[in-house]
């Protein structure tokens, strides 16, 4: 059903003038127009009550209603009372609809996640962000001539190629710009992370001016303005994946890793410095099933209390 039959059955629709099998036609729509029905009904019910003050230009709207309404006007000494009511009520409601679709295309929405939650959010160009947890996006409803957006947290990113419209992700002062790739992007506060899976990625840190390039299976850190490349780690995204892959890694990194995928805080004591090498392999396992596994191979006894835990006792021979 195209543009002008819909504007049509929601004029009647808003008079209370519809048949019974309109409303069934009109039902279909609306089932899949939820968000831009309620607020045309909305604004519809605020512009048939009182004369709203015109919030922004309608010269294009108003051209647009005129064409519409052009044959009712024409046949106008030959329409009834209600037949005319239906013509005003049709022209408001193409006024109502223009000025609600400019409100709602031109709006933005924020996505947030819980602690421990994953969430993933597909964007009206066809990208896909997959939001770690206590992090958010907040982006435009609809792209326009660029395609920006704003990151709290951590997020993995699969950008839709188009040449014509790069993509922007802007996090404090973290800059980063991509034609269609496949990246990960880290705010864990004073230091930033990127890790790009395929494609190519610009980074830049605004404030001091410095960027890089980064390639398939390159990472940089980013703090106090300073870009600084780094080893590639597939643990970046064991979040998203379930699985930790540790190969000769010393065990402090292995606590850092361990840090980030449970949201826990471990805590060494006896002033542990040593160089414990891990390779082992773990895929969606709870976190004291892990830490049973790793007191055997290094001898330690650990300590469950909330999200902390406490290690202690780490035996093992100096690399």
């Amino acid at each position: 059903m195209d543009t002008e039959q819909i504007n049509i059955l929601l004029a009647r629709h808003f008079a209370n003038e519809t048949t019974r099998e309109q409303e069934l036609v009109l039902e279909k729509w609306i089932a899949n127009h939820r968000e831009e029905y309620v607020a045309l009904k909305i604004l519809w019910a605020d512009t048939h009550e009182v004369s709203s003050p015109q919030l922004f230009p309608v010269d294009k709207a108003w051209e647009q209603t005129v064409q519409q309404i052009r044959p009712a006007v024409a046949e106008k000494g030959r329409v009834g009372r209600k037949q005319s009511n239906y013509w005003i009520a049709a022209a408001s409601v193409v006024l109502v609809m223009v000025s609600g679709l400019l409100y709602y295309f031109n709006s933005s929405v924020t996505v947030h996640t819980l602690a421990s939650e994953i969430k993933k959010v597909q964007l009206k160009d066809g990208s896909i962000v997959t939001l770690n947890g206590n992090s958010g996006i907040t982006y435009p409803r609809y792209f326009s001539a660029n395609r920006e957006i704003e990151l709290t947290g951590e997020a993995y990113f699969e950008v839709k190629r188009d040449v014509a419209h790069p993509f922007r992700i802007k996090s404090n002062r973290l800059l980063v710009q991509v034609l269609g790739t496949t990246f990960l992007i880290k705010n864990s506060g004073r230091v930033q992370h990127v890790f790009v899976n395929s494609g190519k990625v610009s980074v830049k840190d605004e404030q001091s001016g410095q960027s890089a390039i980064l390639t398939t299976n390159q990472a940089v850190s980013v703090s106090n303005g300073s870009i600084l490349k780094e080893p590639a780690n597939e643990n970046y995204l064991a979040w998203k994946s379930g699985k930790l892959n540790f190969k000769d890694v010393p065990l402090k990194h292995v606590f850092t890793a361990l840090e980030d995928y449970y949201h826990i805080s471990i805590v060494v004591e006896d002033g542990y410095e040593g160089s414990c090498l891990l390779t082992s392999q773990f895929e969606r396992q709870p976190p004291d099933k892990v830490f049973e596994e790793l007191s055997r191979i290094f001898g330690f006894t650990y300590k469950f209390s909330g999200t902390k835990v406490t290690v202690s006792g780490i035996t093992c021979e100096k690399q």
